[in-house]
């Protein structure tokens, strides 16, 4: 009796673990060891995704874009809302018909080259929370005018000596002749900034 018993549990486990080899449950296993499915939508003209931190990133424009573009502060991927933090690297780049881009509060951040070429662009609507752009944002565009607040130093620092660039800050108790004052500053600092790189072949 006991070899019985003991046989029959033999089978039993040889029954089971015949079970787990079958082709249905290994690709089951395989599916769960896989890494989950970046997540990406487009909406209207924007395209997103969902960076490492879990906020969104705005990745790209559709370069048939005119007139008048939002980027918003939210974005809803898969049934959930997301906030959108980055403008990634090149994200405008080529858009040659978009006349005004306005960034909404919470976005915090603009990459390399993000505007390169976007030659009708006139004007850019900045928040409050956006801090960080980098220097070469703007390449390739003609005279544009970004209304923003004091709040933007960093970006003020970084773009500020871009020929392209006519600050307007927003800020409630600035008088009209502030902003003149600044951008006159602005434009003596680029021209000396010029004469110094010249003198060592540098053109500014």
């Amino acid at each position: 009796m006991k070899i019985k018993k003991l046989l029959a549990l033999c089978l039993s486990l040889l029954t089971l673990l015949s079970l787990f080899a079958l082709p249905g449950f290994a690709a089951e296993g395989e599916q769960t060891n896989k890494p989950p499915q970046e997540l990406k939508i487009t909406v209207g003209v924007l395209s997103y995704s969902i960076n490492d931190f879990g906020n969104a990133q705005l990745d790209a424009c559709d370069p048939s874009a005119s007139g008048t573009v939002v980027v918003p502060s939210t974005v809803e991927i898969d049934e959930q809302k997301y906030n959108v933090r980055m403008i990634s690297n090149g994200a405008f780049s080529g858009c040659a018909y978009i006349q005004r881009i306005t960034i909404s509060e919470g976005i915090t951040q603009i990459g390399n080259k993000a505007f390169e070429n976007c030659t009708a662009l006139e004007t850019l609507d900045i928040p409050r929370s956006l801090m960080s752009c980098q220097y070469d944002a703007f390449d390739g565009c003609n005279a544009v005018t970004v209304n923003g607040y004091s709040e933007n130093y960093q970006f003020w620092a970084v773009t500020g000596f871009s020929k392209n660039i006519t600050f307007n800050r927003l800020d409630t108790n600035l008088k009209p002749a502030d902003n003149e004052k600044t951008n006159a500053l602005i434009s003596f600092l680029r021209t000396i900034l010029s004469y110094f790189l010249s003198l060592f072949g540098i053109k500014f």
